[in-house]
């Protein structure tokens, strides 16, 4: 099982990465803050950079980091909260 998780670098998303790792599941996460990229990476998770915020280009980058390595995507469940509009 191949498992992609957006939102993966905090709250749940970093905990489904940690989660679904220690059960042996291969995991593809994004996430804007590299810096804890780098630490799912020594989970074992690969790790691509995505601001999901950007929709139209991280929908391209989501679908393309998920179908070179592991083919159709089959669903991509969202993960990650919107972000707030600045003032």
């Amino acid at each position: 099982m191949k498992v992609l998780v957006t939102g993966a670098t905090s709250g749940l998303g970093r905990n489904a990465v940690e989660y679904l790792r220690n059960k042996g599941i291969s995991v593809r996460a994004t996430g804007r803050n590299e810096a804890m990229g780098k630490l799912l990476s020594k989970m074992g998770a690969e790790f691509v950079p995505a601001d999901l915020t950007e929709l139209v280009s991280s929908q391209a980058k989501v679908m393309l980091a998920v179908s070179i390595p592991y083919g159709t995507a089959q669903a991509l469940p969202r993960r990650g909260a919107p972000s707030r509009p600045s003032i």
